[in-house]
């Protein structure tokens, strides 16, 4: 397609959320790119839905729009997703799809390092080739940003972005635990974390367990860490089934493997800030309660700062397997948006509520 005599009209769908903030933290920039590349006047819209788009790259209903946005006719559309997109055993960063003038960009395959930059560069060259013609010298297969086209029959006009192969999952995983936005999870933790210390205020009181940690080796204090935060995220995971599997095929394999991954590393994330929080609050009770008079009656050595540090470490531990267990989040909607595999079930019960209220009002 080349671009006709009216200036031409873009629509960006943007998922709420890191997609949305993403895009309004670069948008005076992409929107000068586009401009470059197809005009001074063309004119960029933005709209924040829900993308309703499946990992085999497909939009699986179309976008509802304003009322006052549904008379307007867009040259193309530009779908920015938290979802991972996923072809030919390769994360996909973006799809273009000629014939429908549709252009799919995955926020979280683009990573974490220079997001801003792979965004703007992104849409600004699928567009380019969209509203112009595709060719090998417009600038969409130069540096990093290296398109495929399909040669597939059954996929003519389609052109895919797809990560590197050896550092593409591993970027992908790292943009989706940013998408998961453990930050905002650690403070739903919070029945953990109260349990947790309360479990943990035992190391401050019970002399035999600063006995026991005054003969533990920093190698098996660590590896007791390791294994508190590992059968606390197993907990959670397991209690709030929080383990992803393919939905009668709707979702290949590796993506699954994606959202697992992204998972783990999200709950990991979140539980060591709250065991770090643990021994700093166990290390201060320490220093308050624990006299040195006292200490040294019972370890038979002068009391250091090491005494107190090696006993809020264990009680820290203590504190999460002991207090971890049997919590989970402070509401069932925490837990329902905070991983990819959680909020693609929800799009699923979404569009199945609003399939199911078009048949009813067809009847």
């Amino acid at each position: 397609m080349t671009l006709s005599s009216s200036p031409p009209r873009i629509l960006i769908v943007t998922d709420p959320g890191l997609p949305t903030r993403r895009l309004e933290r670069s948008r005076d920039s992409l929107e000068a790119a586009i401009r470059t590349s197809l005009g001074e006047e063309t004119t960029v819209d933005h709209l924040s839905r829900i993308v309703p788009v499946t990992p085999e790259n497909e939009l699986a209903s179309e976008i509802e729009l304003p009322e006052e946005s549904q008379d307007i006719s867009y040259d193309a559309r530009v779908f920015l997703t938290e979802m991972p997109l996923h072809r030919e055993k390769q994360p996909v960063v973006a799809q273009m799809d000629c014939n429908r003038m549709h252009l799919f960009v995955s926020c979280p395959t683009m990573g974490v390092l220079y997001p801003k930059k792979r965004l703007v560069d992104v849409i600004s060259r699928g567009l380019s080739a969209l509203l112009t013609g595709w060719s090998e010298d417009n600038g969409a297969t130069q540096g990093w940003n290296q398109w495929r086209k399909q040669e597939n029959g059954d996929e003519d006009g389609i052109y895919r972005l797809f990560a590197h192969t050896v550092t593409g999952p591993t970027r992908t995983v790292a943009g989706m635990v940013m998408a998961n936005e453990p930050w905002k999870t650690i403070p739903k933790l919070s029945s953990a974390m109260s349990a947790a210390a309360a479990a943990g205020a035992f190391g401050i009181f019970y002399s035999s367990i600063w006995q026991m940690a005054a003969t533990l080796s920093p190698l098996r204090l660590a590896i007791i860490t390791v294994v508190s935060i590992l059968v606390m995220t197993t907990w959670l995971i397991l209690r709030n089934r929080l383990w992803d599997r393919p939905l009668d095929g709707g979702r290949v394999g590796r993506v699954v493997v994606l959202y697992n991954l992204s998972t783990i590393a999200t709950l990991i994330i979140c539980i060591a800030t709250l065991y770090a929080s643990l021994f700093v609050l166990i290390l201060l009770g320490g220093l308050v309660v624990i006299s040195p008079e006292f200490m040294k009656q019972t370890l038979g050595s002068e009391p250091v700062l090491s005494d107190y540090l090696v006993i809020a470490w264990l009680s820290a531990s203590m504190g999460v397997i002991a207090g971890g267990l049997g919590s989970g989040f402070d509401a069932e909607a925490d837990m329902r948006r905070m991983t990819h595999g959680q909020r693609e079930r929800q799009r699923v019960l979404t569009k199945d509520r609003d399939d199911s209220r078009d048949e009813e009002s067809s009847r």
